[in-house]
């Protein structure tokens, strides 16, 4: 046996609630080291919100994701499960910004950058300085930095301008924090930045939903169980109290099972987990967060391409001068240039992604945005005919894109550990809202349990 397997002792399988990614990357890890697992995913699919539906040959993803191929831990999982480079699919870096309608394509390139003219020759540099300073900066120094505050602060903090911060970062920054405000914790937003400068940005040809499909198979190959469509509706302590082994699991036709095992894995959503923790552990359950923050995606089958480049398309003109949006939408993607380059025979897919809180009314979102976001990209896009050539494929609303981050919403958030030794919370809530914090709680969520697995089995040894 290899010094990382885990000793004999118990077993039973470790019961596994939720096949998220943290869900997924908590059970790889705990059964390629030797320990029996047994997943329980609520949903007839796999990946939580890491989920794509293809229409026609081509993936939309719920909500508008992408990929830092710089995520150590999650590159890390890929690379092990066998999910190399040459599934991934980049973007170019940078964005084209439309401001009052104009075209501005920013990018790393030094031509692009030098002929940006939504920031100053003095902006510029700073945006360098920044990051050459996030570079430097090791991941566990920018979470541990006793110093938070919100992100327009830091900016303004830095040195950047008024007009950088309306024309560049605010629009840019709230497709990825789902918030115009700026008022994201800057310990997120130099993680976030860093992942930008380290590396690509990137999907897959199948769209971001095939990743979790490629880990989950790489889990039932080492020898994992996954049951789909099997809720869990509580946990079962033991008769003393002092542990949590067992957990009652609801199936579709309604009936309930009993379900044993060596412990238990919480991966679900926030309320779920929430839910399940409450009567157990309530000061570990309230501290998980619950407050979502929305978003819409559209879907467009598009006969002709409007662009060739892989970037994003950024809506300044939707949150000029504001803090808040209430209709519109923020920005738009030619997905399509980036997962499958070069092909034409199916179209061309369009995705646009609004956080208007207009978007709660489904009326909105399903006849009012549509419409508004032809009528924008008319604009910018005049000979292109897509207001009669456009197919709305799909409307996805995610009430729960991701959990606000305000300053010191880390120090805020429940650890893997609960009261019981054999219970352990996993999931994005225990780190940060992002795919990389989901897949870091799954894997320290696996080590723990098997350090306390580990633990229990020198104790049956010595007791035997």
């Amino acid at each position: 046996m290899n010094a990382s397997a885990t000793p004999p002792g118990d077993q039973r399988p470790v019961l596994i609630i939720g096949g998220g990614m943290a869900g997924l990357a908590c059970a790889y890890r705990l059964v390629t080291a030797g320990v029996p697992v047994r997943l329980f995913e609520a949903s007839n699919y796999l990946g939580g919100r890491v989920h794509t539906r293809m229409r026609d040959g081509l993936p939309i993803d719920d909500g508008f994701q992408v990929l830092f191929r710089a995520y150590p831990e999650t590159r890390r999982l890929m690379d092990d499960v066998g999910f190399g480079a040459a599934l991934i699919r980049p973007y170019d870096r940078g964005a084209i910004c439309y401001d009052y309608g104009a075209p501005f394509t920013f990018s790393t390139n030094p031509k692009d950058l030098l002929t940006f003219r939504l920031m100053s020759l003095a902006d510029k540099a700073r945006l360098g300085a920044l990051g050459a300073s996030v570079l430097r900066t090791h991941i566990a120094d920018i979470w541990a930095d006793t110093r938070d505050e919100p992100t327009e602060a830091y900016l303004r903090r830095f040195g950047f301008s008024a007009e950088s911060i309306e024309r560049f970062f605010r629009p840019f920054f709230t497709g990825i924090f789902l918030n115009a405000a700026l008022d994201t914790s800057s310990k997120n937003f130099r993680f976030v930045y860093k992942m930008l400068a380290s590396g690509q940005t990137v999907t897959t040809r199948d769209g971001l939903g095939a990743i979790p499909q490629v880990i989950a198979a790489a889990v039932r190959k080492a020898g994992g169980v996954i049951e789909m469509e099997a809720r869990a509706t509580a946990l079962i302590p033991s008769e003393d109290g002092t542990r949590i082994t067992a957990i009652e699991i609801a199936r579709p036709d309604g009936a309930t099972d009993r379900v044993e095992g060596s412990a238990v894995v919480v991966a679900a959503t926030p309320p779920e987990a929430r839910r399940l923790l409450e009567p157990h552990d309530a000061p570990v359950a309230r501290r998980i967060p619950t407050i979502g923050l929305p978003s819409t995606t559209l879907a467009w089958k598009l006969p002709r391409s409007l662009y060739p480049d892989k970037k994003i398309l950024v809506n300044s003109d939707a949150l000029a001068g504001t803090r808040r949006m209430e209709t519109g939408f923020h920005l738009a993607m030619q997905i399509t240039n980036a997962t499958h380059p070069g092909r034409t025979e199916h179209g061309y897919l369009l995705v646009a992604a609004s956080i208007a809180e207009a978007c709660a009314d489904e009326g909105y979102r399903r006849e009012i945005l549509p419409r508004a976001v032809l009528a924008t990209l008319a604009k910018w896009f005049p000979h292109s005919g897509i207001e009669q050539g456009a197919d709305l494929v799909d409307v996805h609303y995610t009430a729960f894109g991701q959990y606000a981050q305000p300053p010191g919403t880390r120090e805020r958030l429940p650890s893997n550990r609960t009261r019981f030794p054999t219970l352990m919370l996993a999931g994005e809530v225990t780190e940060s809202s992002s795919i990389e914090g989901a897949v870091v709680s799954g894997t320290r969520a696996a080590e723990l349990i098997r350090t306390t697995l580990r633990a229990d089995a020198r104790m049956m040894i010595v007791g035997g």
